[in-house]
């Protein structure tokens, strides 16, 4: 049986009240998101010394589009969430669009002597190697399932054709 959101409004009082009352907590949940999302604007301009208006400027935004909406909790257009993740590469964009993880970017001089650190390209290569043999792994019981499905085909085929011509 399928599960609804919303139940259909039949009259009863019941039914209204339990409609009612589901829409107050998505409402809930939209406004809570909204107000995390505008807070990293706020975050982000704080943790670069400046106001709400000069990020604006510097992602493009026209004056008081992020100020009213922060002050008024409202919706923003997500072109503004791009464009902080595009003038603002040191934050990292994962924090910026979900609020987890690390608000800057790992240094990346840091990032590229690990990346050519022996023992982390060991490391990669294990686990890829780990991730191919699964996957090879997968595609034999994936060719003998399919093998088993073309003897079941055809058996099923042959019966087909025995109860027609009887």
């Amino acid at each position: 049986m399928p599960v609804h959101l919303f139940v259909p409004f039949t009259g009863t009082k019941s039914n209204i009240v339990d409609n009612f009352q589901l829409i107050k907590k998505l409402l809930k949940i939209i406004i809570f998101y909204m107000r995390n999302i505008l807070q990293v604007f706020t975050d982000i301009a704080q943790n670069e010394g400046i106001t709400i208006t000069n990020l604006e400027k510097k992602i493009g935004a026209s004056k008081g589009v992020l100020s009213r909406a922060i002050s008024k909790g409202t919706d923003i257009q997500a072109k503004w969430l791009i464009a902080l993740v595009d003038n603002y590469p040191l934050y990292s964009a994962e924090w910026i669009l979900t609020g987890t993880g690390p608000m800057l970017q790992r240094d990346s001089a840091e990032s590229i002597s690990k990346e050519t650190d022996p023992v982390v390209l060991r490391e990669k290569l294990i686990n890829l190697q780990n991730q191919l043999d699964a996957l090879e792994k997968a595609n034999n019981a994936l060719e003998d399932a399919n093998e088993s499905l073309k003897e079941t085909k055809l058996i099923l085929q042959k019966r087909i054709a025995e109860l027609e011509g009887k």
